[in-house]
């Protein structure tokens, strides 16, 4: 590549994390105190809230806009456990392996309260808490992590 193209690759790169920049600042630190369990995994997260045909939906891209473009990867652990570290009981131990489960797409988590759940991607972990009553699906659809709250159970 001569270096009129390397540098227009370069000016590629620096446009698109400055919009990816931009995008992932608007929601970070900005958790309303009412805020149910995916406001607060946006806020932690740096993701953008949608609408979907579901209802409203908080979104997250894995790969940036080079990988996007130009091929790339990314690394997503999700793993569930009881709050604060307490001893589960053999019912709740029940419950929580029963969470997450991997789907033709990726993995989906179905999160209810009480309960930790942590995201890690590309080796920054993102401990998010389901607050009692609270429930979630919670779910990396391709390349991209989506998080729609649910009314609570009957």
């Amino acid at each position: 590549m001569n270096g009129a193209g390397r540098m227009a690759m370069r000016r590629i790169d620096i446009i698109g994390a400055m919009i990816m920049a931009s995008i992932a600042t608007g929601a970070v630190g900005q958790e309303p105190v009412s805020a149910g369990f995916c406001a607060r995994a946006g806020a932690t997260m740096g993701m953008t809230l949608a609408t979907a045909k579901e209802g409203p939906v908080w979104r997250k891209p894995l790969l940036g806009l080079g990988a996007s473009l130009f091929g790339g990867s990314s690394s997503v652990m999700m793993a569930v456990s009881p709050v604060d570290g307490a001893s589960a009981g053999a019912v709740d131990y029940q419950r929580l392996q029963k969470v997450c489960l991997a789907t033709r797409k990726g993995m989906n988590c179905t999160v209810e309260g009480p309960m930790m759940l942590t995201v890690s991607i590309k080796g920054v972990d993102h401990a998010l808490e389901a607050r009692p009553g609270e429930r979630a699906d919670f779910r990396m659809a391709g390349s991209r992590l989506e998080c729609i709250d649910r009314p609570p159970a009957a």
